[in-house]
């Protein structure tokens, strides 16, 4: 969908809630994926003007890293809860854009349809991509679930009396993560993907590389100030 629409030039509430509903009327919750080979991961870091998204792609079944890119996009939206996507969205875009190892299914770090308007920054950047997202918070934004007590065990989050998520517990002594559809995947699909994904650590690699990448990106930029160009992008290797 056309870039433009979905993250809007007006900061208005009344441009934010017609862009999320777009968001809402497009997303898809079938599983439309086969077999998983590549699996991408997105997050995001702030500089003092701007928004570093990394990607990361890993081989699903060795956890090696594909490919990764970065990309920089200036910070035009302030931060307002439920709102994030309108923040992270364009970088986390440009982002995914430049890769050439497009991932089968990519998770991204923001809520999906757990969202009060089902338009969470997973499925905001899913129906922006037309791509398969799974969104990974570590708090509830909307609805409640069971709490897990066991490693990998998992419960359905229900909002409206609706399923729109899973609260896992992913390791021993931590707090529970909520797994959720964005785009083109079911809840099912997305725990079980989640859950695949897993390698000792709290949250899925996907996601923990990303992390990682975002904070070495963003202590280059600060000890780099002549690189940081609020519409430029580049790439990073590990």
């Amino acid at each position: 969908m056309d870039e433009d629409v979905l993250l809007p030039s007006s900061k208005s509430k009344e441009s934010m809630l017609k862009a999320q509903r777009l968001v809402r009327e497009h997303v898809r919750l079938d599983d439309e994926l086969g077999e998983v080979r590549r699996v991408g991961g997105v997050d995001c870091a702030y500089t003092s003007y701007n928004t570093v998204a990394a990607c990361v792609v890993l081989d699903a079944r060795t956890f090696k890293v594909v490919e990764s890119a970065w990309a920089m996009a200036p910070t035009e939206y302030p931060y307002v809860p439920t709102f994030l996507a309108f923040r992270e969205c364009r970088a986390c875009a440009r982002a995914v854009r430049s890769l050439e190892a497009v991932p089968d299914v990519l998770f991204v770090d923001g809520a999906g349809v757990n969202h009060p308007r089902m338009a969470g920054l997973a499925s905001h950047l899913g129906v922006l991509l037309d791509l398969p997202t799974i969104g990974i918070t570590k708090k509830v934004l909307c609805g409640t679930a069971r709490t897990p007590t066991r490693v990998r065990q998992s419960h359905p989050l229900l909002y409206g009396g609706k399923v729109v998520g899973h609260l896992v517990l992913t390791k021993a002594r931590c707090k529970p993560i909520v797994v959720a559809a964005g785009h083109r995947t079911t809840h099912e699909r997305a725990l079980a993907l989640c859950l695949e994904m897993l390698d000792g650590h709290k949250l899925p690699a996907p996601i923990r590389l990303a992390d990682a990448m975002c904070r070495q990106i963003k202590t280059h930029l600060n000890t780099n100030t002549d690189n940081e160009r609020g519409d430029r992008w580049l790439r990073w290797r590990f």
